[in-house]
């Protein structure tokens, strides 16, 4: 049963990458040995079109991808942009390669675009033959909180209508969307909202918030700055659910489904408010995202990092730069945990704990700087990948870092230990370890203020890998989510707007949270010199240790901590780890027990 469920699952898999955007599997021979990763470069090759970079291990080969154009059919793959030497797919990769397509032009055929004209909505692309009307069933209809929309446009200025009985295609065609608001919106002679102290609550629970005093303080910004037009207040009491618009959430677990919030881009849209998700920073955006919708309004992120005895860092490292990759880390932790445990038997070159943030940072980290994530979002599906035997071979690698770091009989001579992110604080300082592991918020200021422990970003460290995830960070988001419950706020506009302008207000000014140990996740807050010249130590910390650009997040879906948390550590991690009677050489069927239990929990 098991063969035949593996047999069809990969011939789904083999139709997805012919219909579906890339998705590249690389497979090596039994015979192979991966020396290093190489980089197939993929153009595209014509104008607008993007590269497309992915890593094949050294001894595989190279997918021949079927890339789709609009009104071209592909011709094939070839390794100068003229088309006059094609690739063999049937070679093995042995270095960087670049490769080109090169296009036919379908016959009498051209595109039209459906722009819907505002952030967070696809665009719809159809095919057609050229001097013919669009059939009416192409023309498509869309439904935009508070808004209908009226008519498709020639023009981006939508002064000329496009008429669906007369007009005919000649080439590629954009049409624009109009829109008319359903509800009347009072507004100023210059075209803006007319708000009249226009009240706003935002809900920030007990539970996984922002900083009471710090959000106060973008309030009372707020409300000065508005007077007159908008009051907000905050508060930790959930109220009235049908006034309780505004929720802090950490996301995705507490959204649980993606109909309890409105699309973020919606509720911006609606209220005239410029908002796309270039305006964050995209590795964080996952958490944020359910089945490929954006539901939260990213604010700020915690980022879990080391913390390391700067005594014992001399003492061992010198002068050298710390280390950068994997196989750096591990032979400093190994002259580390030699030398102190000649005269410290408890010492640990390297430590963590097994309470629950541990089971979101190390092992975690791990995967995802090796290529192997617990499961991804693509083609409307949430699905695990580890059943390619290329994925299972960085998943495999990646448990074998994990438990090397902190495994009871680990390569590194590290550990875990049953506390909190302060007691692993407290042996670095005290000297029983060269570093720990910090996944939560909490010690930055006693980190801070200690002189003689240091911090490095956890950034390329769980991997020797050369891909663009080996920088990877995971990271926790917390945002602002607009709930679809609050019906008296949503029976008036203009609260459904001010609360949008208040939530794009704090998310554009998070960087006051960095002195609570959070990062900004606008590129705008982060930016800001109140953030980039800060001298407060916290602050400062948080900018050493995490560069946003390096954060990322697994897809957003209601399983996410039972996945991470409860399956896979609970389940495998920390017990394999802990287990005395545990090697090395599980590593290969232990990998293999986490996939049976993640991928049951993955659809």
């Amino acid at each position: 049963m098991k063969k035949r469920c593996k047999r069809v699952l990969s011939i789904l898999i083999c139709c997805v990458m012919v219909l579906a955007p890339l998705t590249l599997f690389a497979a090596c021979s039994a015979n192979d040995t991966a020396k290093s990763d190489y980089d197939i470069t993929y153009e595209l090759n014509y104008e607008g079109s993007t590269s497309r970079v992915y890593p094949v291990q050294s001894g595989a080969k190279a997918v021949d991808w079927k890339a789709t154009r609009a009104g071209y059919l592909l011709v094939g793959w070839y390794t100068d942009k003229e088309g006059t030497q094609k690739y063999d797919f049937s070679k093995k990769v042995r270095s960087d390669i670049t490769l080109y397509a090169i296009w036919r032009e379908k016959p009498g055929v051209t595109t039209v675009t459906f722009d819907f004209g505002y952030a967070g909505a696809a665009n719809k692309v159809i095919e057609i033959s050229k001097e013919s009307l669009i059939n009416e069933k192409y023309k498509p209809e869309n439904e935009r909180f508070g808004m209908k929309l009226v008519g498709w446009y020639r023009d981006a200025e939508l002064t000329t209508e496009w008429n669906f009985n007369t007009d005919t295609v000649q080439g590629e065609t954009v049409l624009h969307a109009k829109y008319e608001y359903t509800v009347n919106i009072p507004r100023n002679e210059d075209g803006s909202i007319k708000y009249d102290n226009t009240t706003v609550y935002i809900w920030n629970p007990d539970g996984n918030k922002l900083p009471s005093d710090k959000l106060q303080k973008l309030v009372d910004e707020f409300n000065a700055a508005h007077e007159g037009k908008i009051i907000v207040t905050a508060g930790s009491q959930l109220l009235n659910q049908a006034d309780v618009f505004l929720r802090i959430q950490q996301t995705p677990e507490q959204m649980r489904c993606y109909t309890t919030y409105y699309p973020i881009a919606d509720i911006f849209s609606f209220a005239g408010i410029n908002v796309t998700n270039s305006d964050y920073f995209a590795g964080a955006l996952n958490e944020c995202t359910s089945r490929g919708v954006m539901l939260q309004t990213p604010v700020a992120a915690v980022a879990p990092y080391l913390v390391y005895n700067k005594t014992l860092m001399q003492k061992y490292n010198g002068g050298n730069p710390l280390p950068t990759t994997y196989s750096e880390l591990s032979a400093l932790l190994q002259k580390v945990a030699a030398g102190e445990r000649a005269t410290n038997s408890n010492f640990k070159s390297i430590l963590t704990t097994t309470q629950w943030m541990y089971k979101e940072a190390p092992s975690l980290a791990a995967f995802v700087q090796n290529g192997a994530d617990y499961y991804t979002y693509a083609d409307g599906i949430y699905q695990n990948l580890w059943y390619d035997d290329a994925v299972m071979a960085k998943a495999t690698e990646a448990m074998r870092i994990t438990y090397d770091l902190f495994g009871v009989n680990g390569l590194n001579g590290g550990g875990t230990l049953n506390g909190d992110m302060s007691a692993v604080r407290s042996a670095v300082a005290s000297g029983n370890a060269l570093m720990g592991l910090i996944s939560w918020l909490g010690n930055e200021s006693a980190i801070a203020a200690d002189s003689n422990l240091g911090v490095i970003s956890l950034a390329g460290l769980l991997t020797d890998g050369t891909g663009a995830e080996k920088n990877r960070i995971p990271v926790h988001t917390v945002g602002i989510g607009f709930y679809n419950g609050a019906t008296n706020v949503l029976a008036d506009p203009l609260k459904t707007c001010a609360a949008a302008e208040f939530a794009y207000y704090v998310s554009q000014h998070a960087y006051v949270f960095a002195e609570s140990g959070y990062a900004p996740l606008s590129k705008e807050a982060a930016s800001n010199e109140a953030y980039t010249k800060s001298e407060n130590a916290v602050v400062q910390l948080i900018r050493t240790v995490n560069n946003p650009e390096n954060f990322y997040t697994l897809p957003g879906s209601a399983n996410l901590k039972a996945i991470v948390n409860t399956t896979a550590a609970e389940g495998v991690i920390i017990p394999y780890l802990t287990d005395v009677n545990a090697t090395r050489a599980d590593v290969p069927a232990k990998t293999k027990e986490l996939y049976s239990q993640v991928a049951g929990q993955v659809s």
